[in-house]
């Protein structure tokens, strides 16, 4: 595998590797907003307070 990723340019593989911990990042992250969300809109019946953070959690990703 070493011999592989060494023969790629440096600046596309740290690139991809960068972008891999993003996307774990926001995936770790998800389940939380989502959650925030259900405990403080859904079960309070807040409707603006879902879709203000519906649409934070849409510009975020």
């Amino acid at each position: 595998m070493f011999k592989i990723i060494k023969r790629l340019p440096p600046a596309q593989t740290l690139a991809a590797i960068a972008f891999l911990l993003v996307q774990i990042g926001c995936s770790l992250y998800q389940p939380y907003v989502t959650a925030h969300i259900i405990n403080s809109g859904v079960v309070k019946g807040d409707t603006t307070y879902i879709w203000s953070q519906g649409m934070l959690w849409l510009a975020e990703f």
